[in-house]
């Protein structure tokens, strides 16, 4: 098993463990050439082009062409302007790093180490390493180069790199005090605008403590600490409410790497309180949340928010109607805070988000295009919506768009002592040590466009170890399996997973059945009848036509298969209308997620 040394197993308060994007290689998939493209899109961005507005700052010649948008300035006045903070390019370089260890890519490895060494070149003696003009900017920027660092540092294996971590590091601690932000001895002032996404920084900083073993990162995250916020949520109050939704979020792995590093347990209250109350209140069926970018009331707000988003949007901000969820940044947030959970308590129910998000939210979006033509929003209005690119280039979300595509290799398998989980049915491969053996598996699978998969073992000797597969939540009856082609027992543990534990074989293969349940989920509790259609876990979306007249709770009754499982068409009362996948729409094709529906 790998143990890279930011293995949250180190600490004695996990349950399971993920690979950490080491030895988990994507199979030919949807999935697998959306992290190729995003592989050579991010690749092949001219190394001058991306360094040229930091040489410009420290007043060196700076070749190469701008980048444009939110990464060069030209953001229509936005505070994001990325010639003023760069804002993307700490994430640029996790994504390098992250997508470099997953595949062993060299060429991007490369890439990653020389950026991070001309980059350095404009650091400052203080520290200073860009220009603002808005107070929010410093600690934006910063906390995406710290993550940058960290990542670079421990996934390419170069832990020089944290030595430019140190420097810009005396440099923010020098400059809050400037500003007035802290006492001596407490945190930054809760809430108030000056640092930007203050509250996302005690992650990555608690990770260079992990790495590096510098208590200086380890106190200077205890200072970012959200605690009022947080201490609501522990207290199971909807903290989440008329925040900005990622970074609320994102923030809540801030929390679970305080409890990684604190061990205390009210940081463990706070992400499961978070993670009920978002999946009670604010996710809508593909698991995307935050209308324009926002958390409402659990009072009917987020299916009103389906007719009328445009009407609570700030027409200033540029945030368009259909903003209905801001897809791969929330998607990012998602991938974290549910993989801190299973870690911590080992059950399956968290990968349910997961899942959700794999495949309608980040699977499901907008290729990167042209030059920093980015899928930003999800659009879920009624009673039409369609997928679009944001109207300026390089966004906060071309930022995560790597690093959450890089992600999927970290969330199919977990392990621990007695053997392998199976978090995720992606067509995909895992390789680990057993004991004294050699095993991988391989996952042959075409889920969920069909409801099989095929775990095929192989190992150097026979090994004796635990299967375990997530029982998914949408599933109505447990899975079945065979081995060898002979029925097999799956023994629940209790904690969602199904196990099967034997002394496996080279050549031993495991076939599991994932049957599908077509079903409806309202929006919320106020709309019982504005639903979406799923199968399993995927969200299909309708061509145009009036409300739908069915059971709702048994829409196989009245909705049939076409050309698959996944294609679908309505029959008896209603008009043809036809469903399919949504992440199988293109850009500016009209979509109809959520459905009204009226009782037969």
């Amino acid at each position: 098993m790998p143990s890279p040394s930011t293995d949250l197993s180190d600490t004695g308060l996990t349950q399971l463990t993920p690979f950490n994007y080491r030895g988990v290689h994507l199979l030919p998939s949807r999935w697998q050439q959306q992290f190729q493209h995003t592989r050579d899109y991010y690749f092949a961005l001219p190394n001058n082009d991306i360094l040229r507005d930091f040489r410009l700052r420290a007043g060196q010649p700076a070749p190469g062409r701008p980048l444009g948008g939110w990464y060069s300035g030209d953001n229509k006045g936005q505070w994001h302007s990325g010639g003023d903070i760069f804002c993307t390019f700490g994430q640029w370089l996790s994504g390098y790093a992250r997508m470099s260890a997953a595949t062993g890519d060299s060429l991007l490895r490369d890439k990653a180490l020389h950026l991070v060494h001309e980059w350095a070149a404009v650091i400052e003696p203080d520290g200073y390493f860009f220009k603002s003009r808005h107070p929010n900017a410093p600690y934006y920027a910063y906390e995406k180069i710290t993550g940058g660092l960290v990542d670079v540092a421990e996934y390419l294996g170069a832990p020089e790199v944290l030595g430019h971590l140190e420097t810009i590091t005396r440099w923010a601690q020098t400059d809050l005090e400037r500003r007035g932000l802290l006492a001596a001895g407490h945190s930054v002032k809760e809430g108030g605008p000056q640092l930007g996404e203050w509250y996302t920084l005690s992650e990555n900083l608690y990770r260079a403590y992990l790495l590096s073993g510098d208590e200086r990162y380890r106190d200077f995250a205890a200072l970012f600490h959200h605690d009022g916020y947080w201490g609501d949520l522990a207290a199971g109050k909807d903290a989440f409410v008329k925040h900005h939704a990622y970074s609320h979020v994102n923030s809540l792995s801030s929390a679970a790497m305080a409890y990684a590093v604190t061990r205390q347990p009210h940081y463990l209250d706070t992400i499961q309180q978070g993670y009920r109350l978002l999946r009670s209140n604010h996710l809508y069926a593909t698991g995307g949340y935050g209308p324009v970018e926002l958390f409402y009331p659990a009072d009917g707000s987020l299916g009103e928010s389906l007719l009328y988003l445009d009407a609570r949007r700030d027409p200033d901000n540029g945030i368009p109607p259909g903003a209905s969820a801001e897809t791969t940044c929330g998607s990012w947030a998602g991938f974290k805070l549910s993989r801190y959970l299973m870690q911590f308590t080992g059950q399956a129910h968290y990968a349910d988000w997961t899942e959700r998000l794999f495949y309608n939210a980040m699977g499901a979006a907008l290729p990167m295009a042209g030059r920093g033509r980015t899928f930003y929003y999800s659009d879920y209005l009624l009673p039409e919506a369609h997928k679009y690119y944001h109207q300026t280039d390089w966004p906060c979300c071309s930022g995560t768009y790597p690093m959450a595509v890089a992600d999927y290799h970290n969330l199919i398998y977990y392990y621990d002592d007695q053997g392998l989980y199976v978090s995720l049915f992606v067509p995909s491969e895992v390789t680990w040590q057993q004991g004294g053996a050699l095993v991988r598996l391989t996952q042959e699978t075409l889920f969920p466009e069909a409801d099989t998969s095929r775990l095929t073992l192989h190992l150097d000797r026979p090994a004796e170890f635990a299967l375990r597969l997530r029982q998914p939540g949408w599933a109505g009856e447990p899975l079945t399996a065979q081995v060898n082609l002979q029925p097999a027992a799956l023994k629940p543990d209790g904690r969602g997973w199904l196990s099967l534990s034997r002394t496996w074989h080279d050549g031993d293969v495991l076939d599991l059945s994932l049957p599908m349940p077509l079903w409806f989920q309202p929006v919320d509790v106020q709309h019982p009848h504005r639903a979406a259609l799923l199968k399993g876990p995927v969200v299909l979306v309708a061509d145009a036509g009036p409300a739908l007249t069915g059971d709702q709770a048994n829409p196989a009754a009245w909705i049939e298969p076409i050309e698959s499982p996944l294609h679908l068409r309505t029959r008896g009362a209603n008009p043809d209308r036809t469903f399919q996948p949504f992440y199988e729409l293109p850009e500016n094709v009209p979509y109809w997620m959520y459905q009204n529906l009226q009782p037969a």
